[in-house]
């Protein structure tokens, strides 16, 4: 190549302050993967050689960011101008967020590694028993809220008298 650079290296590591990012490493005249290299069904992120086996990937590294062996919540939260999101609580040592309005039941952080994104809303309750969910958008209602929305009929059940920001139709 011009630059002198005949292969990149991609990383992963996690930031607690924004999303996982990709950290691009360039090696001077290494050469790229063999014919042989093959995706790593342990880490699924590194690509290399049998032979010459090499861990870039952190293995207890995980999307959500959370402690497998710990408790956790998820924080339902919503904004004055009806922005909801979710936030991940560690039961023992973690805070309450401000614009928390509703919180689950206590999950181990495997179990969320093991659900994804969203689907814990089929395995776990809120702390007063209702059921909640997850509308296409990744809002998140509750089952009163989803009910007035799909029927409308009736006085709107709102969490705190707040209409959810739900994008237009």
């Amino acid at each position: 190549m011009a630059n002198g650079l005949s292969s990149i290296r991609v990383s992963r590591y996690f930031d607690p302050g924004a999303l996982s990012r990709c950290v691009l490493h360039a090696w001077p005249d290494t050469p790229l993967a063999s014919p042989r290299a093959k995706q790593c069904l342990k880490c699924h992120t590194d690509w290399h050689d049998p032979e010459n086996v090499e861990q870039l990937a952190d293995p207890n590294w995980n999307k959500f960011g959370l402690d497998p062996d710990k408790e956790y919540v998820v924080e339902l939260c919503q904004e004055r101008n009806g922005r909801r999101f979710t936030k991940y609580r560690e039961v023992l040592a973690g805070i309450r967020d401000a614009s928390a309005v509703l919180e689950t039941t206590v999950a181990r952080g495997s179990q969320f590694i093991d659900w994804g994104f969203y689907s814990y809303a089929n395995h776990l309750k809120l702390s007063d028993g209702q059921s909640f969910g997850f509308e296409a958008h990744g809002i998140w209602l509750t089952k009163a809220e989803s009910d007035f929305i799909w029927d409308q009929e009736g006085n709107p059940p709102w969490v705190n008298g707040i209409p959810p920001n739900l994008p237009p139709k």
